[in-house]
């Protein structure tokens, strides 16, 4: 997906193999900001390159290392069109970058595993959801947050309407276009041919919303975020009856959305979808409250940590811009924490987020004062 895949983020997880450096950066779209970006982009490649050298690593594997991040530096095209942020991750084994449309904290961590903490946030279960702007003659599906919205790729979807007159023999007077309801701005779908009835216009429509539902669903057959629907008053029900995707919203986002920049949809759907994702939260937050004290839920990091490194935990709260350094033994369920990052480290709230996501549970970043319980993790067990 644009913002960022489920398989691509699984990969990150997952990824062990060091040294592997984390760099996340705020970026601008306009010039004549755009200059500055790079300017910072090469003073933490700078950084990176020491703590890689102060931590043993030779000058010429160091260089290695860095020369895909290099190669990026001095690509003018690449700096011209960015978003509000860029995410980087590079290792021996990989490298992968991001421009996403949300603002970082200027970090860069250099460890055993990547930094994803920057990102929870950003792509929390009370944070993404999806909008599918449809009209006769586009379709383009979003995912969003309540930071920014990017544009996802759909293949095997058909671009518009007329791809699917196009298989029927229709006669050569036949003709589509769009009208206004004298009611309001939407606009209403209108055929106008002498072999064309009320009757076969909607089965062209519901073919069409069919097969867009069916591409749709290749790309969210792992997705959970609410989809939100942008079209006409006579579009919408329409996709409703065909639709297979089992988190679509009931109101929908009227008008034709051809007109509409990306922006305005997001913030659209997300007054529509703010008050449900944002419950999920809230039912997080009041059973923490419920269960500390009881054995099924924690606010101790030395807990939460091995908790999570087993599947044990339900829903986490973490802090955004906190790291608590050290290291985790599997072996012996214990944590060792530094009062700075050292070379072999994990920020273990990290550590604890990640395992929680990869053991299918829920993360919420939260600003550092709203983390049930007053400290650095809370955390709701499972059993």
């Amino acid at each position: 997906m644009s913002i960022l895949a489920a398989e691509e983020m699984k990969m990150l997880m997952e990824a062990t193999a060091g040294p592997c450096i984390s760099l996340y950066m705020s970026t601008h779209r306009h010039i004549p900001e755009t200059g500055q970006d790079p300017i910072r982009f090469k003073n933490m490649l700078a950084d990176a390159e020491q703590r890689l050298i102060a931590n043993g690593m030779r000058s010429t594997d160091v260089r290695a290392l860095l020369a895909p991040a290099h190669k990026l530096l001095y690509d003018p095209t690449f700096w011209k069109f960015q978003s509000d942020g860029l995410a980087m991750y590079l290792s021996p084994h990989l490298f992968r970058y991001h421009c996403l449309p949300f603002n970082f904290i200027e970090t860069l961590v250099v460890g055993e595993r990547f930094h994803l903490k920057p990102l929870w946030q950003m792509l929390a279960d009370d944070q993404r959801y999806f909008i599918l702007a449809a009209s006769q003659k586009s379709v383009r599906l979003l995912e969003a947050t309540g930071y920014g919205v990017s544009e996802v790729k759909l293949d095997d979807v058909p671009e518009n309407i007329g791809e699917i007159l196009a298989r029927y023999d229709f006669e050569e007077q036949q003709q589509f276009h769009t009208r206004a309801p004298s009611s309001g701005a939407a606009r209403s779908a209108v055929f106008h041919g002498q072999g064309l009835g009320k009757e076969d216009v909607y089965k062209r429509i519901k073919q069409y919303l069919s097969e867009v539902d069916k591409g749709l669903q290749n790309v969210l057959k792992n997705e959970t975020g609410p989809l939100v629907l942008a079209g006409v008053s006579s579009i919408l029900p329409l996709y409703k009856s065909v639709n297979t995707y089992r988190n679509l919203v009931d109101e929908g986002i009227p008008g034709n959305p051809d007109q509409v920049r990306d922006e305005e949809l997001r913030e659209k759907a997300w007054q529509i979808v703010q008050p449900a994702l944002r419950s999920s939260r809230n039912e997080a937050r009041e059973k923490f409250e419920q269960m500390i004290g009881t054995g099924r839920a924690s606010g101790q990091l030395e807990a939460v940590v091995p908790a999570a490194y087993t599947g044990q935990i339900e829903s986490i709260f973490v802090p955004v811009g906190i790291q608590r350094w050290g290291l985790f033994d599997p072996q012996n369920n214990a944590i060792t924490l530094h009062e700075s990052a050292r070379s072999s480290d994990n920020d273990l709230l990290d550590f604890a987020a990640l395992y929680t996501l990869l053991n299918n549970g829920k993360v919420y970043s939260v600003a550092a004062d709203e983390v049930p319980g007053n400290g650095v993790i809370a955390a709701v067990y499972r059993y």
